[in-house]
């Protein structure tokens, strides 16, 4: 089964929201999102879900990262994602939540700051219900994009994987946005090291490996002039390679795992 997986798309991690944690590019991910949930038969969201009262929070930019002391939120950060808030919101053009499958809210007490979508604290002892959720349903591939890339998105992505349940994760590029370029590159060399793959973008197949050359046929004299039939109305040619398609938009009903190849994606590069 396949399980698209929204990571903290809401406005506060957008420019949206400037005085909070905006990153750029961050509302240009919906669409993929959209497209990677049409690809699976089951959508997850999650959601930064603070308090005002957070002991991780800091007035100003300047005083970001800073140790905090407390066991389940490292740094400190500026105030984002405050339940209630124009920030906590979902981005525009995804579904409400309620129209997901299930639903991870993240870092609600005041001392808890967690990255990844699988546990509530930062030791990776309680869960949030995800992993045996995915378990009951027969999850096996997973379609993750989100924000930020080297942040929740990276975490969430290492924490999948570690569990060993046997997921096939694949990050969608273009569902994705990190903040630095430096700590991006290195989160995708992380989730390349940890055994995830990924995908340029879901609303179009990857660049596809090159397929076998046809064989030349041997050509034979005509005995006569054949008449010259119009050649049939087949719409565009399919360019698809022959072994190995890529993910491809269904029309009426969900695609399968097969359909769905990796065979031709990488791990290499930096961006988003």
């Amino acid at each position: 089964m396949i399980v698209a997986i929204d990571i903290d798309a809401q406005n506060t991690f957008t420019p949206l929201c400037p005085e909070e944690l905006p990153v750029s590019g961050g509302t240009e991910i919906v669409a993929e999102l959209n497209a990677q949930a049409a690809l699976a038969a089951l959508r997850v969201m999650s959601k930064d879900a603070h308090c005002r009262e957070a002991l991780w929070r800091c007035e100003t930019p300047a005083e970001m990262l800073k140790p905090t002391g407390l066991k389940n939120a490292d740094v400190t950060w500026v105030a984002h994602g405050i339940v209630g808030s124009y920030g906590f919101r979902l981005i525009e053009g995804l579904p409400a939540p309620t129209d997901y499958d299930f639903c991870v809210w993240k870092g609600m007490e005041p001392d808890l700051h967690p990255y990844g979508i699988c546990y509530h604290d930062l030791e990776g002892r309680l869960s949030t219900g995800l992993l045996e959720w995915l378990q009951v349903k027969g999850a096996r591939t997973l379609l993750v994009g989100g924000l930020a890339t080297d942040y929740c998105v990276k975490t969430s992505v290492l924490q999948l994987l570690n569990a060993r349940l046997g997921f096939r994760v694949i990050v969608n590029q273009a569902a994705c946005r990190g903040i630095g370029l430096e700590t991006t590159a290195a989160a995708w060399r992380e989730m390349a090291a940890a055994g995830a793959m990924r995908a340029p973008a879901m609303t179009a197949p990857p660049t596809p490996v090159a397929a076998a050359p046809m064989a030349t046929p041997v050509p034979t004299a005509p005995t006569a002039a054949p008449a010259i039939a119009p050649a049939p109305s087949c719409g565009a040619p399919d360019t698809r390679p022959v072994a190995m398609p890529g993910p491809k938009m269904p029309s009426a009903s969900k695609a399968s795992e097969a359909s769905i190849t990796t065979s031709a994606w990488s791990m290499e590069g930096s961006s988003g």
